[in-house]
């Protein structure tokens, strides 16, 4: 009986500061997030990479799931988001590897916004080519 008034007072004290912290977004992914949806345009990131900020993003279309060879992916269950995407930006991070551009690549006319942990590589008005998903 002790032990279990114990652990409900130890379970008191600590919820509130882990609630805290369950429910703050980190500044890197909120840096991601407020950049997007000022953009009003979409992106796309590897799945790793992107799963996070399109999970925050208030439009979650505008953050696409691709390949670095810029096949689109299915993001969850019967998400259509790839479908006429007209992607401007790429967001990356330390374990992302380069995309693959099969004509021109952007990266001439590449804006970088740093975010901590992420980067957006901005190459607006240039839109990359995606491909359908590979099966």
């Amino acid at each position: 009986m002790g032990a279990a008034i114990f652990l409900g007072v130890v379970c008191a004290l600590t919820m509130p500061r882990i609630n805290a912290t369950v429910s703050v977004v980190d500044a890197d992914l909120r840096c991601v997030t407020d950049w997007v949806d000022a953009s009003g345009r979409t992106g796309a990131g590897l799945f790793w990479t992107m799963r996070a900020p399109k999970a925050y993003a208030a439009d979650p279309r505008q953050i696409v799931q691709v390949d670095d060879q810029l096949h689109a992916g299915s993001w969850l269950a019967n998400r259509h988001d790839a479908v006429n995407a007209q992607v401007t930006y790429f967001i990356t991070d330390a374990d992302s590897y380069p995309f693959s551009f099969p004509d021109a690549s952007p990266a001439g006319t590449m804006d970088v916004i740093s975010c901590g942990r992420y980067a957006i590589h901005d190459f607006y008005p240039v839109v990359a080519p995606l491909k359908p998903a590979e099966r």
